[in-house]
């Protein structure tokens, strides 16, 4: 055995080639729940955002979902405490030099 077997209520994402392709392309979605293992290598999976959406897929086509760990969240946290602070000078945008029907906007 090559892989490593997922485990039931696991989360995992899930590969949709189906999607269009490109530079910006997510191919990923989910997460999906593992719900059953069906010959090691096939996998019932169902939707987190909608229950009613319940597929069988093999393993080739899944990826674990990591959840993201509790000293980055923490972190990314005091970065956005830091971007809404009321003491931040606000930006003062002056209008372009020379164009006579400039409308500022916001």
């Amino acid at each position: 055995m090559n892989f490593k077997p997922l485990r039931v209520g696991e989360l995992v994402w899930l590969l949709d080639s189906g999607r269009m392709t490109g530079k910006l392309h997510r191919p990923w979605t989910g997460p999906f729940r593992v719900l059953q293992t069906i010959r090691m290598v096939n996998y019932k999976v169902q939707s987190v955002e909608r229950p009613s959406m319940v597929m069988v897929v093999h393993y080739d086509r899944l990826k674990s979902c990591h959840q993201r760990q509790e000293h980055l969240r923490e972190t990314l946290n005091t970065v956005e405490s830091l971007r809404t602070r009321p003491d931040c000078p606000q930006r003062h945008r002056r209008p372009p030099i020379g164009l006579e029907n400039f409308v500022e906007t916001g």
